[in-house]
């Protein structure tokens, strides 16, 4: 698998509970990067480019491609604000995968983690963002000696404008949990990642 290309095909259908969902995974391009195994270490880990906001639609097959490279990943931590509405857990196949929300994550970013390897964090490409700019920043995301935050991948391939809302609209609806996700008051101007210790849940998560 060499940098910058997809890891594989996948479609979701899905069938839904009040508090777990089961998910069948089909074929549909699966737009994903990921670093090689033996890239230096840089805030991102790869990047992904999702067709919506919808935990249930998107998540299966992220889980899925995501498996075949490094085996299954049993937590996905995602920013709520930026997503909808999700179920406690979705089971994907005879796997049940645990889905938290958290304020403090950083908008552009999923986190995922299995029970034999390492949190891996994944640049979220917005979904409305322009095919260019989008297999850019998938591209960028993915080069081994890459080490730019989630926003400076963004901007730098042109998907500022929905970088810059997402952080406005995180300050204005959680202003005091925006600090805790980028390390700066809501009214600066810098932006930086949140240290992975610092993740607080939502209490009714």
């Amino acid at each position: 698998m060499t940098s910058g290309s997809p890891l594989c095909t996948a479609t979701t259908g899905m069938v839904t509970g009040p508090t777990t969902n089961t998910a069948r995974v089909g074929r549909q391009s699966l737009r994903l990067t990921v670093k090689p195994k033996a890239a230096a270490m840089g805030m991102v880990d790869g990047a992904w480019w999702p067709r919506s906001m919808t935990p249930l639609a998107e998540f299966p097959a992220l889980l899925a491609g995501v498996g075949l490279r490094l085996g299954w990943a049993d937590r996905v931590a995602f920013n709520t604000d930026g997503w909808g509405e999700a179920p406690r857990r979705i089971v994907v196949g005879d796997r049940s995968v645990q889905l938290e929300g958290f304020w403090s994550v950083e908008p552009h970013l999923v986190l995922l983690s299995g029970p034999d390897w390492h949190r891996m964090t994944l640049l979220v490409v917005p979904p409305e963002a322009g095919a260019d700019a989008a297999e850019a920043a998938l591209l960028r995301a993915a080069e081994p000696d890459n080490t730019e935050s989630p926003a400076q991948i963004l901007i730098s391939c042109g998907v500022g404008r929905s970088v810059s809302g997402a952080a406005a609209r995180m300050a204005r609806s959680h202003p005091r949990k925006y600090v805790v996700a980028t390390g700066v008051s809501a009214t600066s101007t810098a932006r930086r990642r949140a240290a992975a210790g610092n993740f607080r849940p939502r209490q009714d998560v």
